[in-house]
């Protein structure tokens, strides 16, 4: 992440702030929780393939780490290849636990 935008996140009234490549830039610690959101690997290239083409979705993933290498930091999973309504509730559940 380029250095002149944490300002500018830090001082934003957010309350969720999506950042790529967040664990892979060791910013997680910047942040009060870490929610890593999946739909599992073969269901991750199929979604990225359909909207970039195969090669590009490859290129793009080799940039990131693994989901599986991302789960330990993560304050709350979110595992997107489940019911739409079991997806929302959940986030709704662990959103306004806090």
């Amino acid at each position: 992440m380029h250095p002149q935008l944490m300002p500018k996140i830090f001082d934003s009234d957010a309350e969720f702030i999506e950042v790529p490549l967040l664990i892979e830039t060791c910013l997680q610690g910047e942040f009060d929780e870490v929610w890593v959101v999946t739909c599992g690997p073969d269901e991750q290239l199929r979604r990225l393939s359909s909207r970039l083409g195969p090669k590009e979705a490859l290129q793009l993933l080799g940039t990131q780490l693994p989901t599986q290498a991302k789960i330990p930091f993560a304050d709350v999973i979110v595992r997107t290849n489940e019911r739409e309504s079991s997806v929302l509730a959940h986030v709704r559940q662990h959103a306004f636990s806090s």
